[in-house]
């Protein structure tokens, strides 16, 4: 009996302290959440604006090595061209070295025969 008692509340006034003892622990839970959820906000913003930063270096840099690549590319077919060049230079030369030393054995022949 004595422990039945001591559950139910005595008066209206204790009643109505429990009702705000539990009303106040909500709005510190509610509080406590919702200061939770705009930190979790803050972050997801701070976030999503460090991943439009870096998608834009991304960019820039797709955007440079796109050109570096088309500036390898022309080189390289630069230095095919000029390697083409000087193995033509190569080959007209020793055909007028070998021109020369003809005409030259040639008159070589005509002094000694003098």
């Amino acid at each position: 009996m004595r422990r039945l008692e001591a559950l139910t509340p005595l008066s209206m006034a204790e009643i109505q302290a429990d009702k705000d003892l539990l009303r106040a622990e909500f709005a510190m839970l509610t509080s406590r959440l919702e200061m939770s959820v705009e930190q979790m906000k803050a972050k997801t913003t701070s976030q999503l604006a460090e991943i439009g930063t870096k998608t834009e270096a991304i960019g820039r840099l797709k955007l440079e090595l796109g050109e570096r690549t088309a500036a390898l590319f022309a080189l390289e077919v630069k230095e095919k061209q000029l390697n083409e060049d000087i193995e033509a230079l190569r080959e007209e030369l020793a055909a007028k070295n070998a021109t020369l030393e003809e005409r030259e054995l040639a008159g070589w022949g005509r002094r000694s025969a003098s």
